[in-house]
């Protein structure tokens, strides 16, 4: 039996589509009793997302209780193995050029600090196989940082930080589920692995998104400069554990290129996408965005609290899709 936490979540619900094709699988959330759950088990896919990148986090010392408590009940429900959710963040920035799995850890935002503080957590622990995910950006229902931006589109305006440009690194759901898989089976303990995606920027995602919601969409034209500085005095007005949008984290993931070089986890894992392009995802974004569209009221948006547009002299009109 395999069990995943967080089974609701982004991540969850992709690792339980590729994992129910290969064993029995139980799904719950970390609400649950985990301790039951446990029983009978011998793999756990940390799934759930326990910091969230639009709160305003305090960067507290030592890893999340949860995690904590999370891998305690595990060890003794006698779970061989561990495989646990970070982000491809905890290495840093890199607006210069790709970072790779050897790279070293260089936390700035309070979210990617937490991260690597788990991370860190876990490599120490004896009773228990570990393997850590670092997967790129998502996008899809139920990826934060990507739903907020998909009701900012949906209201028919988005940031578009130096035109949107900035090349990142993506990685589609039903890929990371896959690497789930992979990691259970072929993952050396103790080892982190950078999932990679594939190459793509803000600017064109939004585009085909727009084509699927059939909207008209003002992208506005921000300098990141002045972008990040207006975050930054924004999220110091926001008390610790609020939502604040936009925050410093989202200006650099939408305005700074942010690169991986994942070879070495691709040969370990024996995994690589099998999404390839934001043309390849097109129809995960378009069902993503549509389904969104359905959801949502029809009346004028209200004002989100501890939000605050960003407004540019380029600003521009895309017209609706034919």
């Amino acid at each position: 039996m395999h069990l995943v936490i967080g089974a609701a979540e982004y991540a969850g619900r992709y690792a339980i589509a590729e994992l129910s094709n290969h064993f029995p699988v139980r799904g719950v959330e970390l609400s649950e009793d985990l301790e039951t759950a446990m029983a009978g088990v011998e793999t756990v896919y940390m799934a759930a997302e326990l910091h969230s990148p639009l709160l305003r986090l305090s960067a507290a010392p030592g890893p999340d209780p949860r995690l904590v408590k999370l891998v305690r009940l595990a060890e003794a429900a006698g779970v061989r193995r561990l495989v646990h959710l970070s982000t491809a963040q905890v290495l840093g920035p890199a607006p210069r050029s790709p970072l790779f799995e050897e790279s070293p850890i260089k936390p700035y935002h309070a979210y990617e600090k937490l991260h690597a503080r788990d991370e860190q957590w876990l490599l120490g622990q004896r009773g228990i196989e570990t393997v850590t995910l670092r997967p790129a950006q998502g996008f899809g229902p139920g990826e934060a940082l990507a739903e907020r931006l998909l009701s900012e589109l949906s209201a028919g305006r988005t940031l578009l930080l130096g035109g949107g440009r900035a090349q990142r690194s993506f990685l589609a759901g039903p890929d990371l589920g896959r690497a789930f898989l992979a990691a259970g089976q072929r993952g050396r303990s103790g080892h982190a692995y950078l999932l990679g995606g594939f190459t793509a920027c803000w600017r064109d995602l939004f585009k085909i998104v727009v084509d699927a919601i059939r909207l008209p969409v003002r992208f506005v034209d921000v300098p990141y400069d002045i972008a990040y500085l207006r975050a930054a005095f924004g999220e110091w007005r926001t008390p610790v554990g609020r939502e604040r949008w936009p925050n410093r984290y989202a200006m650099d993931v939408l305005g700074r290129s942010h690169l991986f070089e994942d070879g070495l986890s691709r040969r370990e894992l024996t995994w690589s996408p099998t999404i390839g392009s934001l043309d390849e995802a097109r129809g995960e974004l378009v069902e993503w965005a549509q389904g969104a569209r359905s959801s949502r009221p029809e009346k004028p948006s209200e004002p989100v609290p501890e939000t605050e547009s960003l407004r540019g002299p380029e600003a521009t009109s895309a017209p609706p899709a034919p």
